[in-house]
């Protein structure tokens, strides 16, 4: 988590600034620099697990990439959609439990997921689903 050192907006920033400045959070703070301070939990669960070596080089609003060590399971904690496309990697995507998104990759290597564009979402809609993995 990163906090600026400047003014915040005292219905919202305000209270959730005070509350990491006061160490009950359960953050730590690990370091400042250029107008920053910055703040991790500690023993947190990765994002992407499973069980072969996995690295997520995105994590944005539309998309998330990685890469995945061997074919198998692999545990995405990102609520599961439906309208998320596959655009690069051999892997296929299912509900997992606790409503979590499980990446069923077929080959060692790297994967992207984008939300869907619109026209794709329509099709969605309308009755074209993704192919079951």
């Amino acid at each position: 988590v990163l906090l600026p050192h400047v003014p915040l907006d005292r219905l919202a920033a305000g209270g959730q600034a005070s509350l990491l400045r006061s160490g009950a959070s359960g953050l730590v703070r690990v370091g400042e620099a250029s107008g920053w301070t910055f703040y991790e939990l500690p023993e947190s669960t990765p994002i992407l697990t499973g069980s072969a070596h996995t690295v997520l080089t995105a994590f944005e609003h539309e998309r998330v990439a990685g890469r995945v060590g061997a074919p198998g399971a692999y545990l995405l904690r990102v609520r599961y959609t439906p309208y998320w496309d596959v655009r690069a990697g051999d892997v296929c995507l299912e509900r997992a439990r606790g409503g979590m998104t499980r990446i069923v990759a077929r080959r060692a290597g790297p994967f992207e997921l984008r939300v869907q564009s619109a026209g794709q979402l329509v099709r969605s809609v309308f009755g074209a689903r993704p192919a079951a993995c």
